[in-house]
């Protein structure tokens, strides 16, 4: 998702358009601008509309002079079924891109989750760890993690946006889908 300027006002208020389109939010989408340092000068931070408290961290990364690009993006949402442990994507390898073993650690939930094919296929599609972003490879050590809290779990993703022949997108709307077949999936 590229940007042909690296002032965070200017790319927040393209970004939110854009979220805002994707997902058919009604009106605007909070966010707030983080600074950041070196080649991520700052993080915008969106609080998506959704039936459960969800939120999305953008990072955008300095490319030459006058320009930028989002490329990596954080999600979160809270899940109201809470599990025993910690759960995530396990992946194999170390060269990216990796293949993905598995949901692994709690073993009920992993269990759960790893028998849901719908959900699995979703989330390895989901998160991404190298794509070709115009010109620009990225690539990152991609996470899906389903966290135990006091009361429910938190679903984290760390991800790449989606490139395409017309353009980037943040699959915000994917990730939500994602969380609400987590929660159905654990809760069954």
């Amino acid at each position: 998702m590229f940007f042909n300027t690296q002032n965070a006002e200017k790319v927040a208020a393209k970004a939110e358009q854009k979220l805002r389109k994707e997902i058919g939010a009604a009106g605007q989408i909070p966010y707030a601008i983080e600074p950041g340092k070196d080649k991520a000068p700052f993080y915008i931070d969106f609080d998506l509309p959704a039936n459960r408290p969800a939120q999305l961290r953008a990072v955008f990364i300095k490319n030459g002079l006058i320009g930028g690009m989002i490329a990596e993006v954080f999600y979160s949402a809270q899940i109201s079924k809470t599990v025993n442990n910690y759960v995530h994507l396990a992946m194999e390898g170390n060269s990216l891109p990796r293949r993905v073993a598995g949901f692994a650690r709690d073993a009920t939930a992993s269990g759960k989750l790893n028998a849901n094919r719908e959900l699995f296929k979703s989330a390895v599609k989901f998160t991404r760890d190298m794509d070709t972003i115009g010109t620009f490879v990225a690539k990152i050590e991609s996470r899906f993690e389903i966290v135990p809290q006091p009361v429910g779990s938190i679903l984290s993703v760390y991800t790449l946006v989606k490139s395409g022949w017309f353009g980037s997108s943040f699959d915000a709307k994917e990730f939500l889908d994602i969380a609400a077949m987590v929660e159905k999936t654990l809760s069954d």
